[in-house]
């Protein structure tokens, strides 16, 4: 379906000798100036104090010169302006947020020495791969006896099966002879009766490095394809029309030239920034000023990039902080920085937070060179955040909102070929100046994190994990919880669940399957990427 768009450029309708007086009415801008006057040529008389167009400000090197221009606002623009740029072709583009995969997979079933693994992680494990199992020790052999010792089981991958099974033997598994290698997996019968130190359905195998023999040269590739997303660039434009008169009298209103172009400038970059937080990706055909229908597209901000989301209400607590920046270092994703872009509200919030009882957690002023931003630094065992007041944020109610991001972990989608340009108005002694720029920001890998603190009915990203951080030292009741959320506790505790008792320890998070029975309501969660 196309969207029938009609153009606001209109031939004069007065006489030869007596043209039509320009009647613009500015509106007002974010202080209440009547200041802002969209679509309008700029012209003498009809601008009188407010004069200019882009002027010399626009060169073809738009990037660095828009980057320089108050680089420590409009925070999203500016990290995009700053991250790997790659230039591609089409208005589409397949953006892979490339990270480690998870280094945990799980057992669905074992028969001796095979091993089949749950659906979704079945192909991360190759011949010559080496495992440990999480929960199960291995044995020593001592005296003619396995003895259980105080080590994880090994195992290493002696096949993939047809089936995708694992066929596995263990480094230090149940022996026969003190000159065995290797032993096999421990069974409910092997190496004792009624053993229960066995591998059964749900446990965990950490993937650690293959192991090649000698003259090796070659193994399975990894197979583990990230998924794409389909990622759209949005174009976007900033024009001024600037009367022959005006540029003829440059040398009488160079301030007023500074000021015009200051403001578009800045306009253009909020404008900008304000669309890389929260557009919505589409495409629709849009009728053209020269009668075609045109594909128009807009982009996908970053907030519905985020595949991890941590919903906060109430007043942040020193351990909250902790429980964040831990899931945020913690992952299999490792980010150099972090950068908590914060609404004002939530910046109000984590500033009001009693420090006292822990002097070696420092928050202090810092400046990041390489943004020329000036941010506060907290500054703890797993890592730093640098915190910066963003305000598009409360611009769109996002004041107790934030997010956090990995300053190398974006990438700039930009379509080459469009920059700025300065041509003559056809049939007009003017000029109009202009700058072009199709692009998009991608966010790599997955360690990234929104922060919801504004709206119980706002949407989450496309198949992200949600979050919340339980400081309390109680458990939560039944009234507490939400179906398929992941708690991150700050503290030890026993949670009753039906028949069951689930022990979390500090730091632990759990996903809550509301559906699930006793045990089974309590999932470990493990890493990023996904649970149990």
């Amino acid at each position: 379906m196309s969207v029938e768009v009609t153009t606001t450029q209109q031939q004069n309708s007065g006489s030869a000798n007596t043209p039509d007086s320009p009647e613009l009415t500015p509106s007002a801008g974010s202080a209440g100036l009547q200041t802002q006057l969209g679509g309008a040529p700029t012209t003498v008389s009809g601008v009188e104090n407010a004069s200019g167009g882009m002027g010399e400000l626009v060169m073809p090197e738009v990037d660095k010169r828009i980057f320089m221009f108050e680089r420590d606002q409009n925070s999203l623009m500016q990290l995009m302006l700053m991250a790997k740029s790659v230039n591609v072709h089409s208005m589409e583009v397949k953006h892979y947020a490339i990270d480690q995969g998870t280094p945990i997979v799980t057992v669905a079933s074992v028969n001796g020495n095979t091993i089949t693994l749950v659906n979704a992680d079945q192909k991360k494990v190759r011949a010559y791969d080496t495992l440990m199992v999480k929960g199960v020790k291995g044995y020593d052999f001592i005296g003619g006896t396995n003895v259980k010792s105080r080590r994880p089981l090994q195992l290493f991958v002696k096949s993939v099966n047809n089936d995708d099974t694992i066929t596995c033997i263990a480094t230090n598994g149940v022996k026969q002879a003190t000159t065995d290698q290797y032993g096999s997996l421990p069974t409910a019968t092997s190496p004792t009766a009624s053993n229960t130190n066995i591998i059964t359905a749900g446990t965990k195998l950490v993937r650690m490095a293959n192991a090649m023999y000698e003259t090796q040269k070659w193994v399975d590739p990894n197979t583990v394809i990230p998924s794409p997303d389909d990622l759209y660039l949005q174009k976007r434009g900033m024009t001024s029309i600037v009367s022959k008169y005006l540029a003829d009298q440059n040398m009488e209103i160079p301030y007023d030239e500074a000021v015009k172009a200051e403001a578009q400038l800045r306009e253009f970059k909020a404008a900008g920034n304000r669309t890389l937080l929260i557009s919505q990706q589409n495409k629709m055909l849009v009728r053209s000023s020269m009668g075609d229908d045109q594909w128009d597209y807009t982009t996908n901000g970053v907030r519905w990039q985020v595949k991890r989301e941590v919903k906060h209400r109430g007043k942040w607590t020193f351990e909250d902080v902790m429980s964040l920046i831990k899931l945020y270092y913690g992952g299999a994703d490792k980010p150099k920085s972090g950068l908590f872009l914060v609404g004002n509200n939530l910046g109000q919030s984590l500033q009001l937070i009693d420090w006292s009882k822990h002097p070696e957690v420092t928050m202090e002023p810092y400046t990041n060179e390489r943004l020329g931003w000036k941010v506060t630094r907290l500054y703890c065992i797993f890592g730093e955040l640098q915190i910066k007041i963003e305000p598009t944020f409360n611009d769109c109610g996002y004041e107790n909102s934030g997010l956090i991001v990995g300053e190398d972990r974006l990438v700039h989608y930009v379509r080459r070929g469009e920059s700025s340009y300065t041509e003559d108005v056809e049939g007009e002694e003017a000029t109009r100046n202009g700058v072009l720029v199709s692009d998009a920001l991608g966010l790599k890998g997955n360690c990234h994190i929104w922060v919801d603190g504004d709206d119980d009915d706002d949407d989450t990203a496309p198949a992200a994990d949600e979050f919340r951080l339980w400081s309390s030292d109680t458990a939560p009741t039944e009234a507490d919880l939400e179906d398929g959320v992941i708690y991150v506790f700050a503290y030890g505790l026993n949670i009753k669940s039906g028949t069951a008792t689930i022990t979390v320890s500090a730091g632990d998070a759990f996903k809550y399957n509301a559906t699930g029975e006793n045990e089974k309501k309590w999932v470990r969660f493990y890493g990023p990427i996904s649970a149990d």
